[in-house]
């Protein structure tokens, strides 16, 4: 039997990394990490002249925005503080969990935190609620509705890209990234009880009398099919040992896992 050309990268992976968002789309109007979508422009938004990508990163407590980036964005910045950082200078999205300390009279005229500078708001969403109305309003909600900073775990792997990333950074990665007469796949990486799982529906290529040797866990509706190795033990009703880490498993199988059946039936080890 002879494994699919992307397995091996699949299960070299490292499944217990996540991302945050660190990049911001006006076009989209979403978050993304440059992992996970590298080309976002190209990729994405093909051809456009005035789009609009900014950076988004932790300075001094508080996310903020890159104020060069946001140049062009149809919005009023002005009035609301920036913070320098490597060179660069920065807005803030919302107020600080840590307050400035300094013995100068400045103040947010919204929310009354001191400010590092002398302007009239500490961040952006204090100026959107202390303005009414005003041109891009929609654009700076969608902003600061945004989370910057939850990690994500990954959950997709591209068979094209070889590459594992978040599915909510890059959405379309398929129409996106790949042209349409191309191969590449999404594998689709969950977790269930401590195992890192995948759909064995998403395994193009495998052979399916390899696939029938290793074990199988239902995860809302779908059967699939551990990607990797785990210290859980699974339900079922235990009769073999798996023939590679010789961990318990149910007795109508060979392998607990894809790492395991791939050692030993598809890549000769």
């Amino acid at each position: 039997m002879e494994a699919p050309p992307y397995l091996g990268i699949l299960l070299s992976q490292d499944f217990g990394r996540a991302c945050s968002k660190q990049m911001y789309c006006f076009r989209c109007a979403g978050g993304f990490c440059l992992h996970c979508c590298r080309s976002h422009a190209g990729g994405h938004h093909p051809g456009e002249q005035r789009l609009r990508i900014a950076e988004v990163r932790s300075v001094r407590h508080g996310m903020c925005i890159s104020a060069e980036d946001v140049n062009g964005v149809k919005y009023d910045w002005k009035g609301i503080q920036r913070l320098r950082n490597g060179g660069k200078k920065f807005i803030p999205l919302r107020r600080f969990g840590v307050l400035p300390q300094h013995g100068m009279p400045l103040n947010c005229i919204n929310c009354g935190d001191p400010t590092y500078t002398k302007r009239d708001y500490c961040c952006t969403g204090c100026k959107k609620e202390h303005v009414d109305g005003g041109k891009g309003r929609d654009v700076i909600e969608a902003l600061l509705a945004t989370d910057f900073v939850q990690q994500t775990p990954m959950d997709v792997f591209c068979t094209g890209c070889r590459r594992l990333f978040t599915s909510t950074c890059c959405p379309e990665h398929l129409l996106a990234h790949h042209p349409p007469n191309t191969a590449a796949r999404l594998v689709r990486v969950m977790r269930h009880g401590g195992w890192v799982v995948t759909p064995s529906i998403d395994l193009v290529g495998l052979p399916q009398e390899a696939l029938n040797q290793i074990q199988v866990i239902e995860v809302g509706g779908l059967v699939t099919v551990p990607i990797c190795r785990s210290e859980e033990q699974l339900g079922g009703e235990a009769g073999n040992l798996c023939f590679s880490c010789f961990k318990v498993i149910d007795a109508e199988f060979s392998y607990c896992s894809l790492q395991c059946g791939g050692d030993d039936m598809l890549f000769g080890a």
